[in-house]
């Protein structure tokens, strides 16, 4: 998922020359190594939002996830991104263990450079389907689209139960974003979709800023040169 910000990078690094970091919300913490990852590799301010407490607990005690680098929430993904959507106040965990509330009005502000869905649901007739149902629904990739920055991109970890499911899920995204691309794993199971409010402002495989240098070098340099354009 990493990976995605390649196609942002000139962006993220304009962000840094300006004294700047860029934002990224993270849906689905899980052990949070993608948000720590995020934090101390890539330099972003990391927000993120879990449904089950019992998980943040375990990141915290033996992932070692701190909540006084990165801003984590419990609640639901898809009524977090609707509230941002719509405006409203979102409570988060702030420094120290405090709490803000998250919207357009503080410093914070509720646009963010990239949106990061890990989310997954299972039944016994499905298996393990990432994401879940609900979030295929074109309101709410509309919702995502709104809070993002006017270069974001919205990424998705995507394990399909059938090919209609990905061939729908493929729609709903070009139906809301400028352009679509995919990142295949290479397990036969997972895919990553990436969406982009913009074109791809410069061509891939240009010569690489440092934050693309750095990007590189943290992370499998097949997965950067997998991603294609759908």
């Amino acid at each position: 998922m990493v990976a995605s910000l390649y196609l942002i990078g000139s962006c993220i690094e304009d962000r840094f020359r300006k004294g700047l970091k860029p934002k990224a919300l993270c849906l689905g913490v899980g052990g949070g190594a993608l948000l720590s990852f995020l934090r101390t590799e890539l330099g972003f301010e990391v927000f993120g939002v879990e449904m089950d407490e019992e998980v943040l607990r375990v990141a915290r005690q033996y992932f070692g996830l701190e909540d006084c680098e990165i801003h984590v929430s419990v609640g639901d993904a898809i009524e977090y991104v609707e509230k941002l959507a719509g405006r409203d106040r979102v409570l988060v965990s702030g420094e120290d263990n405090g709490d803000f509330y998250l919207n357009h009005a503080n410093g914070f502000g509720a646009k963010f450079d990239v949106i990061m869905v890990d989310l997954d649901s299972c039944d016994a007739r499905n298996g393990v389907i990432a994401p879940p149902l609900e979030f295929v629904k074109k309101h709410i990739l509309s919702a995502a689209r709104s809070v993002l920055s006017d270069f974001g991109i919205f990424v998705m970890n995507v394990i399909p139960p059938t090919r209609l499911f990905y061939d729908t899920l493929i729609h709903e995204f070009q139906e809301i974003f400028h352009e679509l691309y995919e990142i295949d794993v290479g397990n036969g199971e997972n895919f990553v979709l990436i969406a982009k409010v913009s074109p791809v402002t410069s061509p891939l495989g240009e010569c690489e800023n440092s934050f693309l240098q750095k990007l590189r070098i943290a992370i499998l340099g097949r997965y950067l040169d997998s991603i294609r354009k759908i």
